[in-house]
């Protein structure tokens, strides 16, 4: 899986959030597919793949705030 393509879907993913108990806390789907992707595909470097899927996250969900009002 190349590393766009990952951090892509992670982006888009972290669009959906499940909430935890009746509090702010939320779980993002963005985490569950970079989790099962990092354990199915062996990655060289997990800690930067993590980082720049963070990154591009952050990015996209400001982009969508932004577009969005």
């Amino acid at each position: 899986m190349n590393y766009i393509i990952l951090y892509a879907l992670t982006a888009l993913a972290s669009l959906f959030e499940w909430p935890v108990e009746s509090g702010d806390f939320r779980v993002s789907a963005g985490i569950i597919v970079f989790m099962v992707a990092l354990h199915h595909k062996r990655f060289s470097r997990p800690i930067l793949m993590s980082l720049g899927a963070g990154l591009v996250v952050t990015l996209f969900r400001v982009g969508v705030a932004s577009l969005s009002g």
